[in-house]
């Protein structure tokens, strides 16, 4: 642990900090603050509430507002049209109750109703366009989630968790609500995680490694592991943990509930749900993680591995080990 917290230490700011420079305009100031604060909803929407997250539209909706500014500055267009692209193509993709912000796309000079510069750790004067918009998708996800959600936001937008912390403990808010304790982090789970999922970036070939493999082995026993891969590399890498943790528990939809899983492992229905399984598994206490990418893969570019001791999914345990979840 005093080797994550020395990491921790070390880590500089996530890329969703956004900083005031001198040498920006307005303009690119309003547009920048736009796309941030569409993707911290989208963030917090999709990855970060619980339980009901949902890994693929947090991809499709994160992706949108950079893409329109990419769009508008290639073509050098004004803020009529990044407004009007900004609704009609990232908007769609948020919740319902932020579309009555879109007025303030239609106009950039719009003041907003309520101030949450704190929150959105803007610079004293807080001059740009589309100040309204940014600051009406804030006060909605405050009407909706709460001041908790600004808080989570701030600190997203400002000094991030280590993105191993972030996984650990987004697992161990799955496990709490399935009455399974708390994973501890592994170092040595890590480095033999951490070395997979380098070899699977550089041959650009996911495959889970075998079971009998030494770097598989941990206190004298095997380990269990699961994968997760993207095909772009388009969020900070503490956003791949919340989607390959979230992504996993997910599969939580075809667990069969309240029978369990009485199957061998060979059936159709356990690659639907082992990587779920083994993320809640009762009798797993410990866990390391692995990523790495390769922009230069044709097909998934980045890779997460996870390894966990004493190995899940064991043939007749799951019933002791998978239990209902409490809320």
């Amino acid at each position: 642990m005093a080797d994550l917290k020395k990491e921790i230490q070390q880590f500089l700011l996530s890329s969703f900090m956004w900083v005031v420079v001198s040498s920006l305009s307005t303009t690119d100031i309003g547009r920048n603050m736009v796309v941030r604060t569409h993707q911290g909803v989208c963030w917090y929407e999709y990855l970060k509430v619980l339980p009901n997250t949902n890994s693929r539209k947090f991809g499709n909706c994160y992706i949108q507002a950079p893409n329109v500014l990419k769009q508008i500055v290639s073509q050098n267009l004004d803020d009529k049209y990044f407004g009007d692209w900004m609704i009609d193509l990232a908007m769609v993709h948020t919740p319902k109750h932020y579309h009555n912000c879109n007025i303030y796309l239609k106009d950039p000079q719009k003041p907003p109703k309520t101030d949450h510069s704190d929150t959105l750790l803007e610079s004293t004067d807080g001059s740009y366009p589309f100040r309204g918009f940014v600051h009406c998708l804030v006060d909605n996800l405050e009407k909706t989630h709460g001041k908790k959600a600004l808080s989570d936001l701030k600190r997203k937008f400002g000094k991030e968790e280590h993105w191993k912390e972030v996984f650990l403990n987004r697992e161990n808010e799955f496990r709490k609500r399935h009455g399974s304790e708390p994973l501890k982090l592994a170092k040595q789970l890590s480095t033999q995680a951490q070395k997979w999922a380098d070899k699977l970036a550089k041959e650009c070939n996911p495959h889970h490694s075998k079971n009998d493999d030494p770097d598989r082995q941990f206190q004298g026993d095997g380990t269990g592991e699961s994968l997760a891969m993207a095909s772009a590399i388009s969020v900070p890498v503490e956003d791949a943990a919340l989607v390959a943790a979230n992504g996993w528990y997910e599969e939580i939809k075809d667990y069969p509930f309240p029978d369990g899983y009485n199957g061998n492992g060979g059936d159709s229905l356990f690659p639907k749900i082992g990587h779920f399984t083994q993320s809640v598994w009762k009798g797993t206490l410990y866990v390391g993680y692995g990523y790495a990418s390769n922009k230069d893969c044709s097909s998934f570019k980045t890779y997460v591995v996870a390894r966990y001791f004493p190995a899940g999914n064991m043939i007749g345990d799951f019933a002791e080990n998978v239990k209902p979840p409490k809320d």
